[in-house]
């Protein structure tokens, strides 16, 4: 039985943050093309704005993508480490947007190359991690 509770369970803080910012992204991994999908978009519309993406395995760049704000974007990853629960590996991620030459606002975050979906496996359906069944 769990109880019900509410409230803020982390760390929270308020930053400041520039007239044109990221506001929001999405990230999608596709280990079956070796990429992760990268959305980046802002507060409101301006001139010039690029969002660049960097993937790091531990501190080494293994990945990078820009493109137009809000488009999605393709960061390639040459043999990416898949995350299960016997190797939880996450990336770390630095998604930058520019304004012309000039970076504007920053976001750094992390992500897991994985895949969960569906697919039949000795004539029963089950459900795939990384596109293999793993016994729950």
């Amino acid at each position: 039985m769990y109880t019900s509770c509410t409230g803020i369970w982390q760390t929270v803080w308020l930053e400041p943050v520039p007239p044109v910012s990221i506001q929001e992204i999405k990230l999608v991994p596709d280990i079956d093309r070796n990429r992760l999908k990268v959305t980046g978009w802002v507060s409101q519309p301006a001139a010039n704005l690029t969002v660049q993406a960097a993937a790091y395995d531990q501190g080494d760049l293994v990945g990078t993508v820009s493109g137009a704000a809000g488009q999605e974007l393709h960061l390639r990853m040459h043999n990416p480490k898949l995350w299960s629960p016997k190797t939880p590996f996450l990336y770390d991620l630095t998604i930058v947007l520019k304004q012309g030459d000039t970076v504007i606002d920053q976001v750094d975050s992390y992500f897991g190359m994985r895949k969960m979906s569906v697919g039949t496996v000795d004539g029963v359906l089950k459900m795939l991690l990384n596109n293999e069944f793993v016994f729950q």
